[in-house]
């Protein structure tokens, strides 16, 4: 070989090693499925932190999915954000699929209560506030008669409602922290 087919050998293999590079950078970055909406793990004392994080959680819209990580657990959800769509929920629905759930959002914190008029079957609901689940409850299938009515341990400004069990499978607990992403 002479002086200049050794010259472009390696200017084609620096282009072959720049162009591989390029090309990982870019299936790496397309690869994810997700965008980070929140991370609503904050201190208590940064208020406003928290209210720049939900501002955007609180934009969805009805019928929205996210995806919720909680207690290493991975949960489909559709946002219920409307006072009609939150008090529909789960009513008249043949059930959840696992890694399913609905996703209920509130302007505030309070200690709300759901029923289970009209559920066809059991549920766990999980209770978040602040971007921590303060309690987990099993709500039964609806059995005809009076609705079963439970209320959240403390004021939340969340509820995960995901299919009975998942909660004790998943080890969702008290404590754990809640990150929400938009999927895609």
């Amino acid at each position: 070989m002479t002086g200049s087919d050794v010259k472009a050998v390696k200017t084609f293999l620096l282009l072959l090693v720049s162009l591989t590079a390029v090309m990982l950078v870019f299936f790496y970055t397309a690869r994810k499925e997700v965008t980070e909406i929140a991370q609503v793990t904050v201190p208590p004392s940064s208020q406003k932190a928290r209210a720049i994080i939900w501002e955007r959680l609180r934009d969805l819209k009805d019928d929205a999915k996210v995806e919720v990580r909680v207690g290493g657990a991975r949960v489909i959800a559709e946002v219920m954000q409307s006072d009609a769509k939150r008090q529909q929920g789960l009513s008249g629905r043949e059930g959840l699929a696992d890694g399913a759930g609905m996703l209920f959002i509130f302007d505030r914190e309070e200690a709300y209560s759901f029923w289970n008029k009209d559920m066809k079957f059991p549920i766990d609901v999980v209770w978040l506030a602040r971007g921590e689940v303060v309690g987990v409850s099993p709500l039964p299938a609806y059995d005809g008669q009076a609705p079963a009515v439970i209320t959240a341990p403390a004021p939340v400004d969340v509820v995960l409602e995901v299919p009975a069990g998942f909660a004790n499978t998943h080890e969702i607990m008290v404590g754990n922290s809640i990150v929400i992403y938009e999927a895609q």
